[in-house]
């Protein structure tokens, strides 16, 4: 896994496609361009491409090198802009994304997608429930099949995986929300994500080494 570089044509296309504009709340010099090696669902070794925020770059490299080596199937890992920044359509297509300036449904408040600091896994086999709604609604299409989480399929999040994401910062997990209840989603706590966004690169770094260094000496990594 290794750090590409971000061109001024892939900058042009992710603000052509609203993928970012002036009003997100990360500078778009912020994101960083990763090259991420996985195994799909054939148990074949592929490549994707993913977009997160710089300082936590390092820990996403990390959280898919052991999904790697644990043999955990993603079906596939591509920049939202081939979606034109539709979550929907990514989710529909079982894409596994991170960066993508938007607001949560129904609202008006930024999703930590915008800040580089979430990011989605397997949405067929670990589906978003909008449980507000009567008949619940389920997405993507085909997640109905999931839903039933003591039955584990191959791409389904598990706590093993849960663990992964949480020691490496990532210990916001959709799958324990109520409403709704989003089992492919992981993030960093929004709290966090808004300080990192107003602070320089390196100051960046210091914070979140020293945050992440307070969790695992209060033992809650």
């Amino acid at each position: 896994m290794t750090e590409m570089q971000f061109d001024n044509s892939l900058k042009q296309e992710l603000i052509k496609k609203n993928v970012w504009n002036e009003h997100c709340p990360v500078s778009l010099h912020r994101i960083k361009l990763l090259n991420i090696d996985y195994i799909n669902f054939s148990g074949e070794e592929c490549s994707g491409q993913i977009m997160v925020f710089d300082v936590v770059a390092d820990n996403v490299v990390k959280i898919f090198a052991k999904l790697k080596q644990i043999k955990f199937p993603i079906a596939k890992i591509k920049l939202i802009n081939e979606y034109n920044a539709n979550d929907e359509e990514s989710m529909a297509d079982n894409n596994s994304s991170s960066f993508c300036c938007r607001v949560i449904k129904d609202t008006d408040l930024y999703s930590i997608h915008s800040y580089g600091m979430a990011i989605d896994v397997n949405p067929l086999q670990n589906p978003i429930i909008y449980n507000d709604q009567n008949p619940h609604l389920v997405l993507p299409v085909g997640g109905e099949e999931y839903l039933d989480r003591s039955s584990i399929s191959p791409g389904m999040i598990t706590r093993d995986v849960v663990e992964i994401f949480k020691i490496h910062g990532f210990t916001v997990w959709g799958g324990a929300w109520k409403k709704p209840v989003d089992y492919h989603h992981f993030n960093v706590p929004r709290n966090v994500c808004e300080r990192l966004a107003a602070m320089g690169y390196d100051e960046g770094v210091a914070f979140w080494e020293d945050y992440l260094n307070s969790k695992i000496k209060a033992g809650e990594f």
